[in-house]
């Protein structure tokens, strides 16, 4: 037994060193200050119960000199560490070492090109020296390794001028062209006929004598079908022998029948994949849905390049294949006809009940619509009893199943040095099981200044609520704060009985489907999340994951699924977002238990040498 204890006193010594410097960085007395303390007290102890009369002849011995060395050079490198983690902390430096995946697509360019259904051409107007050439092709391999619809060529103008010339391109260009070439048809064959107008088609065009040929009568037959009829297309007759306009370019004969396709086209002058991805969105949608963002109530302006704008977000839509508009005028006269989704973002005045019956009637009428309600807090100036201002919107969230939370959500964090912050920041992690947050598993999203938004408690069974995004989770690590007043003016918050204890759901979406008879469904969607600084230009790019969340939801609201994705990211900023959950185990893990164990490995090997 005494054998055994011989080095509890140094291993005491050093689990109490390290419970100490814990504490000091900390300033938190949790389990693992409490195990080093109370494990290295009692070693020290059973090594002076079993080793008394040794111990006393160890401080008489040369090797208890040297021992004593050894352990106050230990002091020493951990000092240093310290310090060095000090000057990190205080003079800090980001270094990007972006690992961009060259020779892979992203999750979102591998569904865009899965939902091709018509053949991609893209051509490349480069100059032998061009830089850019072999980083084009480099991609358009890989591009084109992924979908079958997909074929590149690359032109120098200098070498292939007639080309260059035909579409006006310049060195540097990227043409990329949606939709098959026309198809000339020898003869009526309905089967024929019915593949040819499986894609988009700008007009058909049969070469006859008169209206009364046969071909052409049974082409307006079968156009004049249930199936057909609707897409009201462009039927034409040229006499075979008369001049034909250039963009036929084939030499017809009598009977021949001749497709023009919608081809759409876009031209781009940069090579990277988040580039080339949009490109083949924007051509490729079959709808440009409309998507206003409301203005009257002191949202952010899609327009507004300053941090607290939302034009990058603006850009970012548009890439989506959307269309956006800015809607300036009150919600009292109505949703515009032609909106297909509405996003109100953080409105500095409160709505009306007009204008949230208005918001209703949308959501009713199958709209789908987006709330970004930060918990705006009223001026002490005018009120000495701080509170979170009511937004108009209320009733109307509740109504759909999510209620609307008057707090702002607090969260505890552990940064070295400054021990454990309580923040009004959201790093989360926690994600509802939905279609927009799936893609987002193992990624973290950023909020600023946060209210809770979670389902009703009275939410009618006809809607599908889901929260989806949560705070940490754990006792008293994060929680909704209700006592706004004492936050706000004495700068102090503790979780009590009248607070929302965490995890607490920050997002939340509403789903309906109507199905009134002899009608068709009607979808209704609402998202409502208890923050707009995520979608800032300040944060929108910084924390990446943002940019994906806000845009999935859009894409979720209008049903396109396969762009519902993480986006490329080599044209953004990336950094490692913690949890505070992953910094805790990264600063007990790391900077304490490693060295720790490290030093009394060694020590261990030292002693075990000198007692030989």
């Amino acid at each position: 037994m005494r054998a055994l204890t011989k080095g509890f006193g140094i291993t005491g010594l050093i689990l109490i060193l390290f419970g100490i410097i814990a504490l000091a960085i900390t300033k938190l007395m949790n389990w693992y200050v409490y195990l080093h303390l109370g494990l290295g007290v009692v070693l020290i102890i059973l090594y002076a119960v079993f080793n008394f009369e040794t111990f006393l002849d160890r401080l008489k011995e040369r090797s208890t000199t040297e021992g004593s060395k050894v352990f106050v050079y230990s002091g020493i490198v951990i000092l240093i560490i310290v310090v060095l983690n000090v000057i990190s902390f205080r003079k800090s430096t980001r270094w990007d070492f972006t690992a961009t995946s060259i020779h892979s697509l992203e999750e979102q360019s591998l569904g865009v090109l899965k939902k091709l259904t018509a053949p991609l051409e893209v051509t490349g107007f480069f100059h032998a020296k061009n830089q850019l050439r072999e980083r084009f092709k480099e991609l358009m391999e890989i591009y084109a390794y992924n979908s079958d619809k997909l074929t590149f060529t690359i032109v120098d103008p200098d070498k292939q001028p007639g080309i260059a010339n035909k579409y006006t391109a310049r060195d540097g260009d990227i043409r990329f062209v949606y939709g098959p070439e026309g198809k000339l048809i020898a003869k009526y064959d309905e089967k024929v006929l019915r593949q040819a107008l499986q894609f988009p088609v700008e007009r058909i065009t049969y070469f006859g004598a008169s209206l009364q040929d046969p071909g052409y009568e049974k082409i307006k037959a079968l156009l004049a079908k249930e199936e057909f009829v609707d897409k009201e297309y462009d039927l034409r007759i040229f006499k075979s022998d008369a001049p034909l306009p250039p963009e036929y370019d084939v030499d017809p004969k009598p009977g021949n029948l001749y497709i023009t396709y919608v081809r759409q086209d876009n031209v781009v002058q940069e090579v990277s994949e988040e580039i080339f991805t949009n490109a083949i969105i924007k051509i490729s949608r079959e709808d440009n849905p409309v998507v206003y963002f409301a203005s009257a109530h002191g949202e952010r302006s899609i327009d507004d390049e300053e941090q607290g704008g939302i034009s990058i977000l603006k850009s970012a839509i548009i890439n989506e294949g959307y269309e956006v508009k800015s809607l300036q005028r009150s919600l009292l006269q109505g949703v515009p006809d032609d909106a297909d989704m509405l996003v109100i973002a953080g409105p500095r005045s409160p709505y009306t009940k007009e204008e949230a019956d208005s918001v209703d009637r949308f959501l009713e009428g199958g709209g789908k619509v987006a709330l970004l309600l930060d918990p705006n807090i009223s001026n002490p100036k005018l009120n000495p009893v701080v509170s979170i201002l009511d937004t108009g919107l209320e009733d109307l969230t509740e109504k759909w199943g999510v209620t609307l939370g008057k707090d702002i959500v607090l969260e505890r964090h552990l940064q070295l040095l400054r021990g454990q912050t309580i923040d009004p920041y959201i790093i989360s992690q926690n994600y509802g099981s939905h279609a927009i947050t799936q893609p987002l598993s193992n990624r973290a999203t950023f909020f600023q200044l946060v209210r809770s938004v979670v389902k009703s408690k009275q939410a009618n069974p006809d809607l599908t609520v889901t929260e989806l995004i949560s705070s940490s989770a754990g006792k008293g690590n994060s929680w909704a704060e209700r006592d706004i007043n004492t936050l706000i003016n004495k700068q102090n918050a503790e979780p009590d009985d009248q607070d929302l204890n965490g995890p607490v759901s920050i997002a939340a979406v509403a789903e309906r489907t109507k199905r009134p008879a002899g009608k068709a469904a009607v979808e209704s969607k609402l998202v409502v999340f208890g923050d707009a600084d995520f979608v800032a230009n300040r944060y929108i790019r910084q924390e990446e994951f943002n940019y994906d969340l806000f845009l999935n939801t859009l894409n979720w609201m209008w049903g396109k699924q396969e762009q519902i994705s993480i986006r490329p990211k080599q044209l953004r900023s990336s950094k490692l977002l913690l949890t505070p959950k992953q910094t805790n185990i990264i600063f007990y893990a790391a900077v304490l238990t490693i060295p720790e164990l490290v030093l009394i490995a060694g020590l261990f090997i030292y002693w075990r040498r000198k007692s030989r």
